[in-house]
């Protein structure tokens, strides 16, 4: 797993790599579960299995190439209308990633073959395809779902609007496409309608452009009018806090973020990135603060070790926060790194040694961790003084090596591996006596 450096600002060219399956087991490992933890795992695992949706941005067959935010904006709306009807849609950076690492623009539309790739690559069990045209202002929406598994595709789904009344024509579609992946969802569509957020036109205009654009001012741009059309659209305020952090604009990326509810669906990623803003702006506390709420519901090890990295900026000690983030991947360097320079700031040198060798032997071209392993050696070797020697001073502070930060998360596979927790929950709360 790579650490990003602060010359690198992409924010979707990394992703860390612990699956939904081995970030599950560390979440039983460490939540209070009563029952058992091995068949409750197997029993949440199955859970999941046929709720994960994939939804590509549609195509454009309007002829207007000044139409193809919309593509983008189905994907929007149907995350978020089959998030309320109990499903795990994968996100805006899940879909990046997936397409960076497979070498593709983020704006390519997949053939089925690639499209089942992309599938695998997100553990998507069901992908949401479709386009659109457009005749005398009427808007229709045609979309097929595929079954991962299966390898099969199911019968068009159609929707139409007038242009003005796009999310109407969206939201429909999206409680058809609710209704054949769930028989038993029962919701009429008034009332699942009524469940969604329904922003501005020109608002979600402007964000949906903002998405697409590959230019960052005019990307900018697009973000900071759709948030002043809509102050409180959360997607907005998440995609211009982390628009402003790719340009490195630390107290402007904070001041946005902290707009962004907690309790919103992603409330989560505008915390962590809050957190981060705060942490590169020197405002230690305010990340750790951010850090540590974020870990109340989400124990990510990225989240614990950032937690843990905030604390030892401003003299606190990490070391068990890189312990537990150790406990959750024990096959990431950087928290065994981290852990090594908390306990030679500690002075507990024979178990950094052992940390920092580790980390050296995870990853062998980390030259940081070769040299405090190195380092540590030497002093050991060197050191036959009975008397202790003396705790690092403020004023050494800074020749000591420093603990990484992370800068990404694996938002995905815990929202997969908590979802099934939570679905194995309310199934078993339910079925309660």
């Amino acid at each position: 797993m790579n650490t990003f450096r602060t010359e690198n600002y992409n924010l979707y060219a990394v992703k860390p790599s612990l699956s939904y399956r081995r970030m599950l087991a560390a979440i039983v490992a460490v939540s209070a579960v009563s029952c058992g933890s091995q068949t409750f795992k197997e029993d949440a695992a199955q859970e999941v299995n046929g709720r994960v949706v994939l939804v590509l941005p549609f195509q454009n067959r309007t002829g207007q190439k000044g139409l193809d935010w919309i593509g983008e904006s189905f994907p929007e709306t149907l995350n978020q209308g089959l998030a309320k009807a109990g499903f795990l849609p994968l996100t805006y950076d899940d879909r990046t990633y997936a397409l960076d690492h497979l070498g593709l623009p983020t704006n390519f539309h997949p053939s089925r073959a690639t499209t089942y790739r992309l599938a695998q690559d997100v553990d998507a069990d069901v992908v949401v395809v479709g386009s659109y045209t457009l005749s005398d202002q009427r808007l229709t929406a045609t979309s097929q779902l595929l079954y991962v598994k299966a390898m099969r595709m199911s019968q068009p789904l159609i929707s139409q609007a007038e242009l003005p009344q796009l999310l109407n024509a969206e939201n429909a579609l999206t409680w058809q496409v609710a209704r054949i992946l769930d028989p038993m969802f029962s919701a009429t569509e008034p009332e699942f309608v009524a469940l969604l957020q329904k922003p501005r036109l020109d608002a979600y205009e402007n964000f949906n452009r903002g998405l697409i654009e590959s230019d960052r001012n005019e990307r900018t741009r697009h973000l900071k009018e759709a948030v002043r059309l809509a102050p409180s659209y959360a997607p907005a305020l998440l995609a211009l806090g982390k628009a402003y952090f790719a340009a490195q604009k630390w107290e402007q990326a904070a001041a946005t973020l902290q707009h962004v509810a907690k309790s919103d669906p992603i409330g989560q990623e505008a915390t962590f990135y809050f957190g981060l803003a705060s942490f590169y702006s020197g405002s230690y506390p305010r990340a750790e603060d951010a850090f540590a709420s974020i870990a109340l519901q989400l124990p990510l090890p990225e989240v614990v070790n950032n937690r843990g990295v905030s604390a030892s900026r401003h003299g606190k000690d990490g070391a068990a926060d890189f312990r537990q983030a150790i406990a959750l991947d024990p096959e990431d360097e950087d928290y065994h790194y981290n852990l090594a320079v908390a306990l030679r700031r500690n002075h507990e040198d024979a178990l950094a040694l052992k940390e920092a060798e580790r980390a050296a032997a995870l990853r062998q071209s980390d030259s940081e961790a070769n040299a405090l392993a190195k380092t540590l050696a030497r002093e050991a070797a060197s050191n036959n003084q009975a008397v202790p020697t003396e705790k690092t001073s403020a004023d050494d502070e800074d020749a000591q090596p420093l603990e990484r930060i992370k800068r990404t998360y694996d938002e995905a596979s815990f929202r997969q591996a908590a979802f099934a927790l939570e679905q194995l929950k309310a199934a078993r709360s339910k079925g309660a006596p």
